[in-house]
């Protein structure tokens, strides 16, 4: 995911191959953590969760499905459409970028730094999603 960047120099450009395979698998593992985190809040008594339903560009899971509606509520990481998948993505890749800036610059990962990545990730939310996002 190379679109959203950290600083004017790039978080890649500073990581050997080898620490950018680590943050890449980093960053699609937490996708995938990111999304079960949010389900859990909309978990019900029966095992089901409280349905979400969105609308899909992906033009090949709309093929496949007949529809361009998702309930992403109860639909694992790995079933979502590329869009969907692409926002939990995303924010993984904000929350493991700062991670990385971070470690590298020999910040503390304390409670400072959550409050000021949080506000980031929130931030970098809203540039990607501020258009259609409803106002605080």
């Amino acid at each position: 995911m190379g679109d959203e960047k950290v600083d004017n120099n790039s978080l890649e450009e500073k990581l050997t191959s080898e620490q950018l395979e680590s943050f890449n698998n980093s960053v699609s593992n937490l996708g995938s953590v990111l999304h079960d985190e949010w389900r859990k809040t909309r978990l019900k008594e029966d095992g089901t969760y409280e349905p979400r339903i969105k609308h899909t560009k992906d033009e090949g899971w709309i093929e496949s499905h007949g529809t361009d509606e998702i309930d992403i509520a109860n639909t694992s990481f790995e079933d979502l459409p590329s869009d969907w998948q692409y926002e939990n993505r995303a924010s993984a890749y904000v929350t493991m970028s700062l991670i990385y800036e971070a470690g590298m610059s020999g910040e503390n990962l304390d409670d400072s730094f959550v409050d000021k990545a949080s506000s980031k990730l929130h931030d970098a939310w809203l540039d990607r999603n501020g258009s259609w996002a409803p106002a605080e």
